[in-house]
């Protein structure tokens, strides 16, 4: 593996219109989060509020983390940190209450609209796990830390690796219907 060129932010970001494809590499990081100020506060699920954070009108709201590996557009290992109802039930359903590993399926997530206005839409078709992104997954604790998000820091340990990835063909039995 070789070191990606930073240039591109570490984390999965969409606008109006985008669509990118996302493969799960890590178990979620759950909590709460709340903007105030114009930054980003997250505490664990059975914590509380951090100490010195600023008052603030807007209600905390359950979110999730993972570490992903984004296949389009600025491709490579990303930090996908939400916290959309519809995208969190729409996962619940895909994933069938655990029946089916978050890991099997590549997700094709897209946005559409602003603000109050955004729709959220995610499909995924069970592909197998790459070889290459299994290997990344086995380490990926030395690259990225999710629980530092509950500081307020970079989850990104040091530079994260290129990696390179081979699709495997999806079986027929793999289909999702």
């Amino acid at each position: 593996m070789q070191t990606a060129d930073n240039s591109g932010s570490p984390f999965v970001k969409l606008q109006d219109g985008d669509t990118v494809q996302l493969r799960i590499l890590s178990q979620p990081l759950m909590g709460w989060e709340q903007f105030a100020d114009g930054k980003p506060y997250r505490w664990k699920p059975d914590g509380s509020k951090p100490e010195g954070m600023p008052d603030s009108s807007e209600r905390p709201r359950p979110f999730l983390a993972f570490v992903v590996y984004q296949y389009t557009d600025d491709q490579g290992v990303k930090i996908w940190s939400f916290t959309q109802q519809t995208i969190i039930k729409q996962l619940e359903v895909l994933f069938e209450g655990g029946k089916h590993h978050w890991s099997s399926f590549v997700i094709n997530l897209r946005r559409k609209g602003a603000g109050l206005d955004t729709t959220w839409t995610v499909i995924g078709t069970m592909v197998p796990l790459e070889d290459s992104l299994i290997e990344f997954a086995t380490k990926a604790e030395d690259y990225i830390d999710l629980s530092a998000l509950y500081m307020g820091d970079s989850p990104i340990i040091q530079p994260l690796p290129s990696i390179s990835v081979e699709r495997k063909e999806s079986q027929p039995n793999d289909l999702p219907f």
